[in-house]
């Protein structure tokens, strides 16, 4: 069943629709010329705010008849009356047949100026939207209404804010009390607000959260739908690369869906904990300020909720933090698969596993903080209960007066402690234990992880470090036989310059 306030199926008028405060200090210059063509009245609306003059975004131009301008008087007076008298009087235009027989004849300067007249004053009446929208733009119904959607979110931000407003007043109570007692009927004010925000929190982000809901619902539809008909082997390859193409959209529409979905339980949760956060340290300050033995009678069963309630909310924001660096590595891992050969592909496939790691390890560190606030969740069930059985021991336990302390037999001299037994305990002890085998696992998987890229980051290093050193040394190797072949080269031709000289000597003396 609706409920009484909803607005399914109604149709909300804006309040003020023919108003709009950003257009009531534009300023308009009109220009009012008979047009011979057409036989009607040309009016032209030019915003003089605006500097450039060619912008045709602020420049309005039609062709009116009189009785055209007068309908639209008509119209402008069901909204304003008072514009009623400022209509000039205007030539009569020939109607039916008689239209057809006779034009209208030219008006004279003094039509166009008073028309002018009256569109200033319709200006300074009604402002320019509803005077551009009557003359110059088609009506459109939607623009006088409001957007449901905008007043259902406004709807839950306004039972936000009053639990907010409920809230600070309960904690205004807080410095009247001076006592426990005091502060006992603050807590049950402070809890009725808090579950009352609650509430309205969840409303909101629910309200928000159901498009992109319904978005990948839809997508995951067109996906099954694409992945079967890409294996149809009744189709052609054409309509099969259509599906092919398809499949690449909704996966494209299917990831954003989801990561709009985790950004917006981010949002709510870390709300949400923020307040159970400051809730805690409020009643944290009240135990050391009223003391430890009055306040564990009457406020700690407040404070061990308060503390379940921390917990449990910290780990729904893990757990949501987990998925979404879980889709940032699946994303990283498409990537590396839809890596093309090229000349480029080994430096992209380097950049890509490097943002993998940090991925992984990051998926690694949310997760070992999940298993630590589980932890906290457990050990706050365990020494609730302990301690629950210790007040459950100390109502059972009684001794008969007695007027001689020795007649007390050694045996009547206290408890004997012994491990408990209690199933709740057991059961809760035996958790831990698991934990703690789990978060053993996941630091070695951790460290294993990080140990391997480090590894792998020196191996790359020494290789950089070997290539340098070997090409060094081939350098080395290569520049000494360069030198070798110059010299070689040098002293043949020296060589050869001696015999030659020595020809030319030989010569001489004979």
């Amino acid at each position: 069943m609706d409920q009484p306030d909803s607005l399914e199926d109604w149709v909300a008028i804006k309040n003020a629709p023919f108003y709009d405060d950003k257009t009531s200090s534009v300023k308009l210059n009109f220009h009012i010329a008979w047009n011979e063509i057409e036989g009607k009245i040309a009016i032209t609306a030019r915003d003089r705010n605006r500097t450039v003059q060619s912008d045709a975004s602020y420049i309005y131009t039609g062709v009116f008849t009189f009785n055209e301008i007068r309908a639209a008087h008509e119209q402008l007076c069901l909204i304003y009356p008072s514009l009623g008298p400022y209509l000039p009087e205007m030539p009569e235009e020939p109607q039916g047949l008689w239209a057809y027989i006779y034009t209208q004849a030219a008006p004279n300067n003094e039509i166009c100026e008073l028309i002018e007249t009256y569109l200033n004053i319709v200006l300074q009446t009604c402002g320019s939207q509803l005077l551009i929208s009557t003359f110059f733009e088609e009506h459109s119904y939607e623009e006088y209404f409001e957007n449901i959607s905008e007043l259902k979110k406004k709807k839950f931000e306004e039972s936000i804010y009053n639990a907010e407003e409920e809230l600070k007043n309960a904690l205004f109570l807080r410095e009247g009390a001076i006592n426990l007692l005091d502060m006992l009927e603050v807590y049950k004010h402070e809890d009725a607000a808090m579950l009352k925000l609650n509430i309205a929190l969840a409303e909101l982000y629910n309200y928000e959260l159901q498009p992109f809901l319904d978005i990948r619902e839809v997508s995951k539809s067109h996906l099954r739908e694409a992945k079967g008909q890409i294996d149809n082997t009744e189709l052609g390859e054409k309509r099969k690369e259509d599906y092919r193409r398809a499949l690449k959209d909704w996966q494209e529409h299917y990831a954003n869906a989801l990561d709009n979905i985790q950004d917006v339980y981010l949002k709510y949760y870390k709300i949400t904990v923020r307040n159970i956060k400051e809730m805690r340290e409020r009643i944290l300050e009240d135990k050391k300020q009223f003391g430890k033995t009055a306040f564990e009678l009457d406020a700690q069963e407040r404070l061990n909720r308060i503390n379940e309630d921390f917990c449990l909310e910290k780990l729904q924001l893990l757990q949501m933090k987990h998925q979404k660096a879980q889709q940032e590595l699946d994303k990283v891992k498409q990537e590396i698969v839809s890596v093309e050969e090229s000349a480029q592909a080994s430096t992209i496939l380097d950049d890509l596993e490097q943002k993998a790691y940090h991925c992984q390890a990051k998926l690694f560190d949310v997760k070992l903080n999940i298993l630590s606030e589980q932890e906290n969740v457990d050990k706050q069930k365990l020494e609730v209960r302990k301690r629950e059985i210790k007040v459950a021991a100390e109502v059972e336990e009684f001794y008969d007066a007695v007027e001689d302390t020795e007649e007390l037999s050694s045996d009547d001299e206290g408890p004997i402690k012994k491990k408990s037994n209690d199933p709740k305990v057991v059961e809760y002890q035996s958790s831990l234990s698991a934990l703690y085998k789990r978060r053993a696992k996941l630091r070695n998987k951790r460290d294993y992880l990080i140990r391997s890229k480090h590894l792998e980051v020196k191996l790359k290093q020494d290789e950089i470090i070997t290539f340098d050193k070997h090409h060094a040394i081939q350098k080395k190797r290569d520049e000494s036989k360069e030198k070798k072949a110059t010299k070689k080269s040098f002293i043949d031709e020296e060589r050869k310059k001696a015999l030659e000289r020595l020809k030319k000597y030989k010569m001489v003396q004979k």
